[in-house]
């Protein structure tokens, strides 16, 4: 069969600076039905489109490559298959499917959005909805479609039978995840990734490119998705991941890795091992955590050892200031080992970037107060300051129906500019609040950096200085461009 995967086009705003990295779900969906034989290409339309913008409803932009383009790439294929990886991505994503069925493929979506909402997308004119994992249900449907077999016998899809919507049993998650192929980065636009991430990111790298190491996480904090998309946790073996990072150094010239997983250091073990196995191969790249990493898992001998296979940078989910917001929301950990796991890293040469989540539905000026003076006693290098949205699956999202407040519209990016008032705070003065504790934190944080005491931590060499001058340009152009 010839199969063609979409990465839709994305809304950003006009000030935002566009980020695209590859799309990890369809790379190892890509691979896994090469590997059986079936024809695939892909149109990363964001990718591939990055400096094209296009003006769209409601003040945003839309980037990507053009329509008219798009319909010409469609032409010709049986099977189409669209990612639709988070919910702000819905929109364009249904955009793409009216494409590909006008082309007369039959379509097929998947995601995170797509596995929490099938019936929506369903009703929005996909064919199909693969549910959670990708790879088995998208072969088990390509070969049935191909074969003239009923998508009824493939778990895992939703889609419509005789004008109702239906679906089959849920597909058991992959237990050997080192039995997958690595992800098809050879179908996707690597060197353009390259381009954006060193135009627009905060990297040391010039050649940046993403992985995962483990699927799932066995938390439960109420803000996350991951548990209903992913399930457990399961994990790749330390040789087979640094198999792939060979892969990446050797094959595609790669000179920073981000470990993408949802929780990277929950077994220490493993993560002792995939560090050894580097320092063993002489494996010598750079390597960060974007995604975050969860606090309580590290130990200072454990930063130790991840510093010495390349680790310069590593973000903390830490949320908010409060303890008892913390407990509630699922992020219940120790401020002093926060403190110790933060010192150490800095002993050692290693960036620290915290992520927190502000304006729940108990928030008070308070209370944000508290999260800002946390954030700035923690000492870690940079902050980032999320709103709080009920993204679809999460117990958030219940938690927020049954007290009957207004949900934004998430194609607006909610999370970095409040649109909804809480009875304990409107909307416009959490915004100021969020520009003026963005510009506080950093101000006060970058005079600290230019102490002689943290330089001499810091800026080690040179690629420690372009570094430090990339990330004040990265979170000056966040504050500009997301935050107004």
């Amino acid at each position: 069969m010839r199969v063609l995967l979409v990465n839709p086009p994305l809304l950003f705003l006009p000030s935002e600076p566009v980020r695209a990295s590859l799309p990890l779900g369809l790379a190892y969906v890509a691979s896994f039905l090469e590997a059986h034989g079936h024809e695939v290409e892909v149109l990363d339309a964001l990718g591939s489109g990055w400096r094209r913008r296009e003006r769209v409803e409601g003040g945003l932009v839309r980037v990507g490559v053009g329509e008219e383009e798009m319909r010409r790439r469609m032409e010709g294929f049986e099977i189409v298959g669209v990612g639709c990886s988070f919910s702000p991505l819905v929109g364009e994503t249904l955009r793409v499917v009216g494409m590909a069925r006008e082309a007369g493929a039959r379509v097929v979506v998947g995601g995170l959005h797509a596995s929490l909402r099938p019936e929506e997308v369903v009703e929005g004119g996909a064919d199909f909805v693969v549910v959670g994992e990708g790879e088995g249900t998208m072969l088990e449907l390509v070969e049935a479609v191909e074969k003239g077999g009923s998508p009824a016998r493939v778990r895992g899809l939703v889609f419509k039978r005789g004008g109702k919507t239906v679906g089959t049993p849920p597909r058991p998650l992959l237990r050997d995840l080192d039995a997958l192929p690595f992800p098809a980065r050879h179908l996707f636009p690597l060197e353009e990734y390259f381009r954006i991430r060193s135009h627009a990111a905060a990297t040391r790298g010039r050649r940046v490119t993403g992985m995962v190491t483990s699927r799932g996480c066995p938390r439960r904090c109420i803000f996350c998705s991951v548990q209903a998309m992913w399930g457990g946790w399961r994990a790749r073996s330390p040789a087979n991941v640094v198999d792939e990072v060979e892969e990446l150094v050797e094959g595609w010239g790669v000179d920073e890795v981000h470990f993408e997983d949802d929780n990277l250091t929950l077994d220490r073990e493993r993560m002792r091992g995939i560090c050894r196995e580097m320092v063993r191969r002489g494996v010598e790249v750079d390597w960060a955590t974007p995604n975050g990493v969860e606090v309580g898992t590290l130990t200072e001998d454990l930063l130790e050892e991840m510093r010495r296979s390349g680790c310069y940078s590593l973000s903390f989910g830490l949320e908010h200031g409060d303890p008892l917001f913390r407990r509630r929301i699922g992020k219940d950990f120790s401020p002093s080992h926060v403190r110790r796991i933060v010192r150490r890293a800095k002993e050692l040469g290693i960036w620290t970037h915290a992520f927190f989540i502000v304006g729940w539905p108990w928030e008070t000026e308070e209370s944000l107060e508290r999260t800002l003076r946390f954030a700035e006693e923690v000492g870690v290098d940079f902050a980032t300051f999320f709103v709080a949205v009920p993204f679809p699956g999460t117990p958030l999202e219940r938690l927020w129906e049954e007290l009957g407040l207004e949900k934004p519209d998430l194609p607006f990016r909610p999370q970095f500019r409040p649109v909804v008032d809480l009875e304990t705070l409107k909307a416009e003065e959490l915004g100021r609040w969020l520009r003026r504790s963005h510009r506080r934190f950093h101000a006060r944080r970058l005079l600290r950096a230019l102490s002689s005491r943290e330089l001499s931590w810091r800026l080690r060499s040179l690629p420690d200085l372009l570094f430090l001058l990339r990330l004040i340009r990265h979170f000056r152009e966040e504050l500009l461009g997301r935050y107004g």
